[in-house]
């Protein structure tokens, strides 16, 4: 057994001969950053050794100059002597504080609802028992909200306490002077009971579990107002980039699915402990959670099994998923809080789909209409009040920043905009909050080759011209900004000495690659899913962009590369993070509680892997924008292209 020294997180493990440090490092609560789930086929399970012997399995993505500098794949090294092992930052899943604009909808959904949220606290002052009045203590508190005009005793439900809660309450009431707070479900089930008045104490969540980023909203539930917002990595983004990958490893490795499930409870709890602590509250007085995730990162947040998922007929365990306790999900919340779902569609559409159609509004309207998730999994809705038709496409997560070499979240810092000088030997650039430059986020990455396409410095298969910007051994300042790697050809954005890493933001021919297939699939999907149902692109009123990449993206850009199709800028509709927004509204109103099932239950499900059209004309998308410019009308009429 060997000793297994992690820095910077200052971990410390045990382990065999036999165990990799990847799998080290999940075992010392360090998620690495994984595009394969440890098989070795990504390269970005990088670490360093510092200090002690190993045995490793050689790597094409380590360079001889990295091998020199201690570099090793973390899934292919072994110790033979105890090590010190330090994780760089670029293979470390992180956490980012976005902004909120990036993670609930900018502008609010305007419905004449009734707020009704999923939870409530009760505050009542029971009149002292005497011996005419001696009615016994439960009963009191029940006579006491008949008199207050309760609903849910005026349906016939009964209230409804846990045999510990009532073996404490005699000695309780007559401690506080029968004065007490109940906290309790709309059906009537008390979660707790509190001295005095804490009506002022009463909070919930929102909580957007995605492939790649989990995001979540603390609202304070006696005033309906939104305090924070915060998202960051999910940590099971060290198993796999996609919910394919994941589900495989889950498969593959005996400790798969407890793997997942526990990354992905510490990353919402994180995010639980960093709100709890900003904004000065007690997690006890939060009462109720709402969870929009797509199908797969509900079943794992819950440990259900997921492999039927990906096997024909791609059937989940459940789309109506009940109502649970956080504590049977070890959520760090008051341990009785309710914890609900947004149900699913399908095994690929997921409650973050059915949240961003109630936020959208598009299942209560006569107009067509497409909702769009820009995210790792790319869900597509077509419909209107009388009918909704899904689909997905695994688009893969490049939209956030994940598989590109200079890539962040949409996070401060993050660069959105490029302008590259008619010469080609500078560019000017913007950043998210205007912050010295981090990395370049996925409507950077849109704008970027977007710009340098219509400039001429791209052809259409998206490779650098060479006869627009001559190659050079190295980048010369102030000269041409094009070079050859070690991984072909990349496009300097930002030289070191600007960035916060001190190290060039740059764009590369894999990266541009990357991102055309997963604008190919989310077009392609779009298109097929409209021709199915009898419709075109220009038969649409209106189309919805969700998710974090959405808030930022430029549609001229978007539309430009091949993404979006050649519409009237007018027609596309920014929702921010609908699916916290979606989540949002089933915690505050019953309403939308009701309207949510109904969406599930009217969504209908066409898959898209099995679809011939989508299969054979999918190579048709990897060009810029596609092969078949006369549907990009726009574009066609650009100079340069």
């Amino acid at each position: 057994m060997y000793k297994i020294f992690f820095s910077p997180e200052n971990k410390e493990i045990e382990i065999d001969s036999e165990t990799d440090l990847y799998h080290a490092a999940i075992n010392a609560g360090i998620y690495l950053t994984s595009g394969c789930g440890g098989e070795g086929n990504c390269g970005r399970c990088e670490v360093i050794i510092k200090k002690g012997k190993f045995r490793t399995h050689p790597s094409r993505f380590i360079s001889e100059k990295e091998k020199k500098e201690g570099y090793v794949l973390a899934c292919q090294t072994y110790a033979e002597t105890n090590l010190e092992v330090f994780v760089p930052p670029e293979s470390g899943i992180k956490k980012w504080k976005l902004i909120k604009d990036g993670i609930y909808t900018p502008e609010e959904p305007l419905r004449d609802w009734l707020f009704s949220p999923l939870v409530r606290k009760i505050y009542l002052e029971l009149p002292l028992p005497t011996l005419v009045d001696h009615l016994p203590d439960w009963e009191r508190i029940v006579r006491e909200l008949r008199n207050k005009g309760e609903n849910f005793l005026e349906r016939g439900d009964y209230l409804k306490i846990t045999l510990p809660q009532l073996q404490k309450l005699a000695q309780f009431l007559r401690s506080n002077h029968w004065k007490l707070t109940l906290s309790l479900t709309e059906s009537g089930e008390i979660i707790d009971y509190q001295a005095g008045n804490t009506t002022d104490k009463f909070y919930g969540l929102a909580l957007d579990i995605g492939t790649t980023t989990v995001a979540l909203t603390l609202i304070d539930l006696k005033k309906n107002e939104v305090l924070e917002a915060k998202a960051t990595y999910n940590q099971q983004m060290a198993f796999g980039d996609d919910v394919i990958s994941r589900i495989i490893y889950s498969e593959n490795d005996p400790q798969g699915l407890e793997n997942l499930t526990r990354a992905v409870r510490e990353t919402v709890n994180q995010l639980i402990s960093e709100l709890v602590k900003e904004k000065g509250i007690e997690s006890k007085d939060i009462l109720t959670l709402v969870v929009a995730g797509n199908t797969t990162m509900n079943h794992l947040f819950l440990s259900l099994p997921v492999s039927y998922i990906r096997k024909e007929p791609y059937l989940p365990t459940a789309n109506f998923l009940p109502n649970l306790t956080a504590k049977e999900l070890g959520l760090k919340i008051h341990p009785r809080a309710i914890v609900s779902f947004c149900p699913n569609v399908s095994s690929y559409v997921g409650g973050d789909i059915t949240a961003g159609i109630l936020a959208s509004g598009m299942n209560e309207k006569e107009e067509l209409s497409l909702l769009i998730d820009l995210g790792t999994n790319g869900e597509i809705v077509l419909g209107n009040k009388d009918f909704l038709v899904s689909s997905a496409c695994s688009a893969g997560p490049a939209f956030e920043g994940v598989g590109i070499k200079s890539g962040i979240r949409a996070t401060e810092g993050a660069i959105e905009n490029i302008q590259v000088s008619s010469d080609g030997k500078k560019v000017k650039y913007v950043t998210i909050g205007n912050k010295p430059p981090t990395g370049i986020c996925g409507s950077g990455l849109v704008t970027a080759i977007a710009e340098l396409f219509k400039d001429g410095y791209l052809n259409r298969e998206g490779k650098f011209v060479s006869e627009s910007l001559p190659l050079r051994g190295d980048y010369l300042r102030g000269d041409y900004l094009i070079r050859e790697s070690e991984e072909g050809k990349e496009f300097l954005l930002v030289p070191a000495e600007e960035t916060i890493q001190k190290k060039d933001i740059v764009l590369t021919e894999g990266d541009i690659s990357t991102l055309i297939r997963s604008k190919g699939a989310i077009y392609l999907g779009a298109s097929v899913l409209l021709e199915e149902m009898g419709y075109k692109f220009s038969d649409l009123k209106k189309i919805y962009l969700a998710g974090m990449f959405g808030t930022y993206l430029d549609i001229e850009k978007a539309i430009m590369i091949g993404l979006l199709p050649d519409l009237e800028k007018e027609k596309f509709v920014f929702l921010g993070n609908s699916a916290i927004t979606g989540a949002r509204m089933c915690l505050l109103y019953e309403e939308a509680r009701e309207k949510i099932k109904e969406i599930a239950k009217k969504t209908t499900y066409l898959e898209l892997s099995v679809n011939p059209k989508f299969m054979n004309e999918y190579s048709a998308t990897l060009f810029l924008p596609h092969t078949n410019i006369d549907l990009f009308p726009s574009v066609k009429k650009l100079p340069n292209i």
